[in-house]
């Protein structure tokens, strides 16, 4: 192959997310807006971005995003290529690539990452492949892990993800009774409000940030990255849902849109604030709408983690929430996952966690 590798920066940054809008493997976690979230997140991790492009001549081909971070277990610390401490997005297409230039170039992207391993010391790589890229939900085929093909072990989970292009019937016959129900009371309740890049103002999103904080009972991570998002929503790549009692907003939720779908990101509410009809059930719902008035056609609510499995070890509360997400309606859907190990001693760190997890005892 005729091709060439072109680390990211600044001078590409352009050129990156205008692929990222083309590619039919490409969502919002691949925009330079999100990876910049990232690098921001966790700065005990140190987080270098060693995330690459693959071009022929003036054509981008693919997009690699991958970190070097620092991992700390038994008060040792290893690096691996991970995303802000979690699996970085799978590499995206040039669209039109046939199945077997797809597989000669994601060949060709592996060894450079394998290189770059054996360079810094990297001891683990994740991906995982983001289900709200059009390339999964409407290729026509069914997706699968392709990540096993390159050496990868599976550890694959499920999310919930909701057509809301349906009619209005068919979203309503959807949800759950008491899901409908607690909407219905939510309506009577509380007032709704939803700021966009046509309205939003710095006073509300920091209501909402200053509410993260005391719900959290701490400042969990740095102030730039809720710049970061404050900016997401000024250009038009997010939207925030506030719930006001008695004239005050008690809860906030922010949502992440790209293209035709949107993903739920984050919320917070008043722990001080005690109400007897639920908050949550509203707000998604709101926020459906406006989703489906917005012509976004995909919405993932969230994880679905049903219990324990060799990697994963869901807590009753994410059970709980996977319970409350799935009420909505929709489909739950493989989240695809993957990781390749590159030292022995770490795999076998790493699982002896896992099984002490498994058998509960963990220390």
């Amino acid at each position: 192959m005729n091709i060439e590798i072109v680390s990211l920066n600044k001078e590409c940054n352009e050129s990156w997310n205008r692929f990222c809008v083309e590619s039919n493997n490409a969502w919002f976690c691949h925009t330079t807006d999100f990876i910049d979230f990232q690098l921001n997140l966790r700065p005990t991790l140190d987080s270098k971005s060693m995330s690459f492009m693959v071009k022929e001549g003036r054509c981008i081909l693919c997009i690699c995003i991958i970190f070097l971070e620092k991992h700390e277990l038994n008060n040792q610390i290893f690096y691996e290529f991970s995303f802000g401490g979690d699996y970085c997005p799978s590499p995206a297409f040039k669209n039109g690539l046939t199945e077997s230039r797809k597989e000669e170039i994601l060949k060709f992207v592996f060894s450079q990452i394998d290189e770059k391993a054996r360079e810094h010391d990297v001891k683990r790589v994740s991906f995982r492949i983001h289900p709200l890229c059009h390339n999964f939900l409407e290729s026509g085929t069914p997706p699968y892990n392709y990540l096993m093909k390159h050496g990868f072990f599976d550890n694959s989970i499920n999310t919930q993800i909701i057509n809301i292009s349906l009619s209005d019937e068919e979203l309503r016959r959807s949800i759950r009774k008491g899901h409908k129900y607690d909407i219905n009371r939510g309506r009577k309740t509380y007032e709704i409000a939803i700021f966009d890049h046509s309205n939003i103002d710095r006073n509300t999103f920091d209501n909402y940030r200053l509410l993260h904080h005391k719900a959290a009972g701490r400042i969990t991570r740095p102030l730039i990255t809720f710049d970061i998002m404050f900016n997401w929503i000024k250009q038009d790549s997010a939207f925030l849902v506030g719930l006001l009692y008695n004239q005050t907003f008690i809860a906030f939720s922010l949502f992440i849109k790209f293209k035709d779908g949107a993903y739920y990101g984050s919320a917070a509410d008043d722990p001080d604030v005690q109400v007897d009809v639920p908050i949550a059930h509203i707000i998604q719902w709101k926020a459906i709408e406006w989703l489906k008035n917005n012509k976004i056609k995909y919405y993932e609510i969230g994880w679905q983690q049903f219990g324990n499995q060799f990697y994963d070890f869901p807590s009753y509360k994410d059970k709980s929430i996977s319970f409350f997400k799935r009420g909505f309606g929709g489909l739950t859907v493989p989240l695809f996952r993957g990781e390749k190990f590159y030292d022995e001693n770490y795999l076998n760190i790493i699982l002896n966690m896992r099984i002490a997890k498994l058998l509960n005892k963990e220390s």
